[in-house]
């Protein structure tokens, strides 16, 4: 299956239900897993025209990206299509934005579209969606404020959500999957005599050669922590040479850490490429989700117990076998771990 992304727009008639007929078409033939809001932009090419409803979505798909085309511009066809040339008022317009990570090129067809990156209103929807996505090895805010620089004037506002689609269950992300992409999860955490994490939302303890340790391990990586963990992060810390992604249902973005990426959900991890590690470093809901997704694991045990009110779910113990002690001290140990079978 080959994960693709799409922008739909329309700016002739009733508009949510052209893309309403649009999307549901579209989900009768592939797996629709990603849907992202309403955005109205002024016409992009063209100004005498009425504004533009958009969205972007994502499809997992089978077959080639020839016979897939074709099959959007029948829907196209099949909801009355106008074509009036480039840049047109039209009723309804699907365009195929990414195919995968692959390169396109035939006479009547580039992938990825020769314009995504010029376009608020695809690179806003598209952001929402597929946050992790990084066409061109850049990630799609670096793509969003140089297209914002260029033409300030061509905005695209949210206006709600597209009503009467519904998403199926989102399947559960597996290693190995990551590990057929070539994605590198790895876990590091600090846990008391109790396997506690922290108390009241903070870590209870000051550790100067655990923090030295965690920088050194990290360098040149990626942070993947929750956004309630980068909340209780002391006013001093900074991201210096490592990215900074952080795992929130609601947020958009972050204040404190404007470059951070911000997603919503593990199965985005789907569109990663990087060769730099992902390190996964808190809180106790993120431990939960991604440790098990980890090909290894460093953890430090402390010996005294913090009184600690959340705590590490023991159960990824169960996919790791401990291979050694790394350092140890009267006050804490550095253990690592390796996943069974690698």
């Amino acid at each position: 299956m080959t994960r693709v992304y799409l922008s739909l727009g329309t700016n002739l008639g009733d508009r949510e239900t052209q893309l309403r007929k649009a999307v549901g078409l579209l989900q009768e033939s592939f797996g629709l897993f990603a849907l992202s809001g309403l955005w109205e932009t002024e016409p992009w090419g063209r100004v005498r025209q009425p504004p533009f409803l958009n969205l972007a979505l994502g499809l997992e798909v089978s077959g080639s990206i020839e016979a897939f085309f074709s099959h959007i511009q029948a829907i196209e066809q099949r909801l009355g299509k106008r074509r009036d040339g480039f840049w047109a008022a039209r009723n309804i317009d699907i365009d195929l934005l990414f195919w995968g990570h692959e390169h396109y090129r035939s006479p009547h067809l580039l992938v990825p579209h020769p314009y995504w990156h010029q376009r608020a209103f695809v690179l806003k929807p598209l952001l929402e969606i597929a946050p992790l996505l990084n066409p061109g090895g850049k990630n799609l805010p670096f793509w969003l404020r140089r297209c914002e620089a260029e033409d300030p004037s061509v905005a695209a506002r949210r206006v709600g959500q597209l009503e009467g689609i519904s998403l199926p269950p989102p399947t559960p992300l597996s290693y190995e999957e990551l590990e057929a992409q070539g994605v590198i999860l790895k876990g590091i955490a600090g846990v008391d005599a109790r396997q506690g994490l922290a108390r009241e939302g903070r870590i209870p303890w000051e550790l100067p050669e655990d923090r030295s340790f965690f920088r050194e391990q990290t360098r040149d990586g990626i942070l993947c922590l929750g956004r309630k963990t980068m909340e209780s992060l002391p006013h001093a810390f900074a991201p210096e040479e490592r990215e900074l992604w952080i795992l929130s249902r609601n947020a958009s973005s972050c204040d404190r850490f404007p470059a951070a990426l911000v997603f919503h959900h593990p199965r985005e991890l789907r569109d990663v490429r990087t060769p730099k590690n992902i390190w996964i470093c808190g809180g106790g809901e993120v431990y939960a989700q991604f440790l098990p997704l980890c090909s290894e694991i460093y953890l430090t045990q402390l010996a005294a117990d913090y009184n600690c009110d959340q705590f590490l779910d023991p159960s990824w113990r169960k996919l790791f076998s401990e291979m050694r002690c790394l350092k140890r001290n009267p006050h804490d140990a550095v253990w690592y771990y390796r996943r069974l079978g690698e």
